[in-house]
C-alpha cells in the first residue's frame, strides 16, 4: 500500500483531533509515534468487519508499561509533567546516600492504572495483541491518574494529586467523536482517546478506547467523573464512574463502528 494511501484510510477510519496542527509529524508514511501504521489501519479494518466476532474487554485501569514496552517515540519534546520526577534511592545512611544514588528522570508509565489489576487488565490485552485477537480494550482517560507517590525517610510514603497532560503524551490520541449519556440529574458528554497496543513483533495492535468527561459543556460535578482512579472519600462517585464506563464504553463501540 503505498503511504499517502495508508494516511488516507488511517484518517478515513480514526478521526483524529487537530491532526494537521498537533499529530501530523508523528502520524505520517508508516509511522505512527515510531511504530508501523499499517498494523493499525489492518485491526481498524478487521474491528468493523461483518464478517467475524470481535472482542470488547472493559477495565478501570490498565497497566501497559508504556514507559519501557513497545514505548512510543514523539518528535515533540516530553513536557516535565509526563516525566517522572528526579527521585533518589535512599536509606537511613544519610552519608553514604550522598555519594552513592540512583536517579531515574524518564517519560512516566499511562497513568490509567494503580496497581495490580491494572497490570493484569494491560498484561490481558497485550496478550490479545500478540495473538493478533480482533479485538479492542475500554476504558477510562484518568486525568489526574491515580496518584503521584512521594516517599520522606521521616514520614514514609507521602501521596500527592498527579497533573499530567494528555494531550503531548506518545501515542494517545483525542479523536473527533463524542458522545453522550444520561446520569441523573444532567447529561455527560464524553470525549473518545485512543492508545494502541502493540503486539511484541508490531505487527498487529489492540486499540484501548479510553472516556474523558473533563470537556464542555460538562458541569464540574461531571468533569470529575473521570479525574481520578479509586477516590475513597465519595461513594457515589465510585458508583457513577463505573456508570461511565459501562454505560459510555457500549456508547463508544457504536460511535466508532
Amino acid at each position: 500500500m503505498e503511504k499517502n494511501d495508508l494516511i488516507d484510510e488511517f484518517y478515513s477510519l480514526v478521526q483524529v483531533d487537530d491532526y494537521d496542527g498537533h499529530y501530523a509529524e508523528d502520524i505520517k508514511d508508516n509511522s505512527y509515534f515510531g511504530m508501523p501504521l499499517e498494523a493499525i489501519v489492518k485491526a481498524e479494518k478487521r474491528l468493523r468487519s461483518s464478517e467475524q466476532s470481535s472482542i470488547a474487554y472493559f477495565s478501570m485501569e490498565y497497566g501497559l508499561a508504556t514507559s519501557c514496552y513497545n514505548k512510543l517515540s514523539s518528535r515533540l519534546p516530553l513536557k516535565p509533567s509526563n516525566k517522572l520526577p528526579e527521585n533518589a534511592v535512599f536509606s537511613n545512611f544519610r552519608v553514604a546516600d550522598y555519594f552513592f544514588s540512583l536517579r531515574q528522570d524518564n517519560i512516566i508509565d499511562l497513568p490509567i492504572y494503580s496497581g495490580g489489576l491494572g497490570v493484569l487488565a494491560g498484561d490481558t490485552v497485550k496478550t490479545m495483541a500478540d495473538y493478533n485477537l480482533p479485538a479492542a480494550g475500554i476504558g477510562i482517560l484518568w486525568n489526574s491518574g491515580y496518584f503521584r507517590q512521594k516517599f520522606w525517610f521521616k514520614y514514609g510514603q507521602a501521596p500527592e494529586k498527579m497533573h499530567w497532560d494528555p494531550f503531548t503524551y506518545p501515542g494517545l490520541i483525542p479523536l473527533k467523536n463524542r458522545i453522550k449519556i444520561s446520569l441523573k440529574p444532567e447529561d455527560v458528554h464524553l470525549r473518545l482517546w485512543k492508545y494502541y497496543v502493540y503486539s511484541y513483533k508490531h505487527d498487529s495492535v489492540v486499540p484501548l478506547i479510553l472516556l474523558d468527561s473533563n470537556i464542555e459543556p460538562n458541569s464540574q460535578r461531571g468533569r470529575q467523573l473521570t479525574d481520578q482512579l479509586y477516590r475513597s472519600d465519595n461513594v457515589w462517585l465510585k458508583i457513577l464512574q463505573r456508570v461511565v464506563l459501562g454505560f459510555g464504553g457500549v456508547g463508544a463501540l457504536n460511535e466508532l463502528g
